[in-house]
């Protein structure tokens, strides 16, 4: 949290300029004690005083009150990075805590303000407790209004608009919860897409961007289809034949074609694969498709820290056989 600086700062200025305090008092029009009192931090000037302070020092308000905003920054993406180590560790509780405390800290700060939104929902998707979100709704739609009049980040604006959708579709309004998405860009008009766009086909810097996309889009088509896959009626022996199938036919397929980011898309099925055996306590199944999915992952030792930390997986890391996939990371 900023802390005021404004009696040292008056103290710094004022021996900057070389006057006495009686006589900086007098230009003030306040009592030298009064002085004396502000630069020891025992008092604070009143707040019709500041900007004439600041204006005899020839400084900002800002400057006179010891706002740093490089400094303010820092402090953010401190809360902001310790929030997500201890989300990545399953300490939600903790979490909780850093984020109300950053929440007052910096009431203005917009990201700070989703992620507090995000919590009150209780996730990303319609399976969020619909008892919570109405228990907040009021607070939450007042949350989104602010940042969709206010905030200029069209990413903060899109997820505030994601936020207002759940709300509505809990209240029961789906026309309301749809038309929140009317101003997101659709599949073909993202960002990976446009940015693609602007390189001539063939050349290494479009082969680099469709290379991104590829991944991009392959991992979200997989994960979709994986989800529909294992929560269908199929046995699940059929549905993990059907799994280690197409992880092979992509392991093929990408070796033939040189394909280069084969890893970020078969983790996408190992994913899906360890998540619903996990689900369905087939835990030796789980521990194979996860350590599968380590062995692809981009930063395995984060990957690791989730699986040994998350409570979804407590059971799951009691077997022997989710033991010896752990311990080799």
């Amino acid at each position: 949290m900023m802390n005021i600086q404004i009696g040292v700062n008056i103290k710094r200025f004022r021996q900057q300029k070389d006057i006495t305090q009686e006589k900086f008092a007098e230009y003030m029009n306040v009592s030298a004690p009064a002085v004396s009192k502000w630069e020891r931090g025992e008092t604070l000037p009143d707040i019709s005083m500041i900007l004439p302070i600041a204006s005899f020092f020839g400084v900002s308000t800002d400057e006179l009150l010891g706002y740093d905003k490089a400094a303010v920054e820092m402090e953010i993406q401190k809360r902001i990075a310790k929030m997500d180590e201890l989300w990545a560790k399953g300490k939600y509780k903790e979490n909780e805590e850093v984020l109300l405390a950053a929440l007052h800290d910096f009431p203005n700060d917009f990201r700070i303000l989703v992620t507090y939104m995000h919590h009150l929902v209780g996730g990303r998707t319609a399976e969020s407790s619909q008892e919570k979100i109405l228990s907040h709704a009021e607070e939450l739609l007042a949350g989104c209004r602010r940042i969709l009049d206010e905030c200029t980040t069209n990413g903060l604006r899109f997820e505030a608009a994601h936020i207002m959708a759940i709300v509505y579709k809990a209240q029961g309004e789906i026309d309301k919860a749809i038309a929140c998405f009317d101003d997101f860009p659709s599949w073909w008009s993202s960002k990976e897409q446009h940015i693609e766009q602007l390189f001539p086909h063939g050349t290494e810097e479009w082969l680099e961007r469709i290379n991104v996309n590829i991944v991009t889009l392959g991992c979200g088509a997989l994960q979709k289809y994986f989800r529909t896959l294992w929560l269908s009626d199929k046995t699940f022996e059929e549905k993990d034949r059907l799994s280690e199938l197409l992880a092979e036919q992509i392991k093929t397929f990408c070796a033939e074609a040189g394909y280069e980011s084969t890893k970020s898309i078969l983790g996408s099925i190992y994913h899906e694969g360890g998540k619903y055996s996990n689900m369905e306590k087939r835990y030796d199944t789980a521990a194979k498709y996860y350590e599968k999915y380590l062995e692809c992952s981009a930063d395995s030792a984060a990957s690791a820290t989730w699986l040994k930390n998350a409570p979804f997986f407590t059971e799951l890391r009691k077997t022997e056989a989710f033991q010896a996939v752990l311990a080799k990371y």
